[in-house]
């Protein structure tokens, strides 16, 4: 019976998280779809040390400190992309961020480009060529995700005994650093969006190189205009494919790391 039950709650989520399964992939029903932590006698006393981290704040903490675990998945619903984080306290699910899928380059044209820039100015990579610049584009387009995610906190019985529900959390900024980050600036022949800069951010601390660490997927808008709809972005592709052009032109990469 007890096998018959996992398997069964092992099908509900994953039936939440395939394209067009369930009422809709929002962070609410993804988190109400693991259940209440610590409402039954199975795994009680690691649900309970949770449910203790939970209540004394030592789970955000693990979060924002980024000791928390953490799996990623794209899924597409509802005619685009969204990028599932969810954080993982001992195991056990207990937040869960939804990205919509955005296009911080709106109403730029491949057509357009004149120049990709990448770097530091003094030393910037660049490229001219327009299939390697539509491929920074199409980068932008297809694979960015709006920085400010829904967040819902999974549901939980606490050591008093009342039920908390799924809390849902929107519309908050991310507290982003761009200290040693490194710039991607797309020119074109067009006004007014003549420049469009971006900054990608880069993880504390340094690499065990000395150097800075490569960015990790966060970025801002530096210059946000009307065609921009956010300032706050995620892309993980778009510096390995800055990478492949530095590639290409023998450019020595190790000057994008320097500190």
């Amino acid at each position: 019976m007890l096998r018959r039950v996992w398997f069964l709650s092992v099908s509900v989520v994953s039936c939440m998280l395939a394209t067009g399964c369930g009422a809709g992939m929002t962070a609410n029903t993804i988190a109400s779809s693991y259940g209440t932590l610590n409402s039954g006698w199975f795994f009680r006393n690691s649900q309970q040390r949770v449910v203790e981290m939970i209540e004394s704040g030592e789970a955000d903490r693990m979060i924002e400190d980024g000791r928390a675990s953490v799996r990623n998945t794209e899924r597409h619903w509802g005619g685009h992309k969204i990028l599932i984080k969810e954080f993982r306290i001992q195991g056990w699910l207990y937040r869960v961020d939804v990205h919509h899928s955005i296009d911080p380059a709106m109403d730029v044209l491949s057509t357009n480009m004149r120049r990709v820039e990448y770097g530091p100015k003094d030393r910037a990579l660049h490229t001219i060529n327009a299939v390697e610049m539509a491929d920074v584009i199409g980068t932008l387009r297809t694979r960015s995700f709006n920085g400010i995610p829904e967040t819902a906190y999974r549901a939980y019985v606490g050591a008093d005994g009342q039920v908390h529900p799924v809390r849902v959390v929107t519309g908050q900024e991310p507290d982003w650093e761009d200290e040693s980050a490194i710039d991607l600036v797309l020119r074109t022949e067009n006004w007014p969006m003549a420049v469009m800069h971006y900054r990608g951010c880069r993880p504390p601390g340094k690499a065990k190189t000395g150097k800075a660490n490569k960015p990790d997927g966060r970025w801002i808008v530096m210059d946000p205009g009307p065609a921009v709809p956010v300032k706050y972005f995620i892309n993980k592709d778009l510096h390995g494919v800055m990478a492949r052009i530095a590639f290409v032109q023998a450019y020595n990469t190790d000057l994008l790391y320097v500190p």
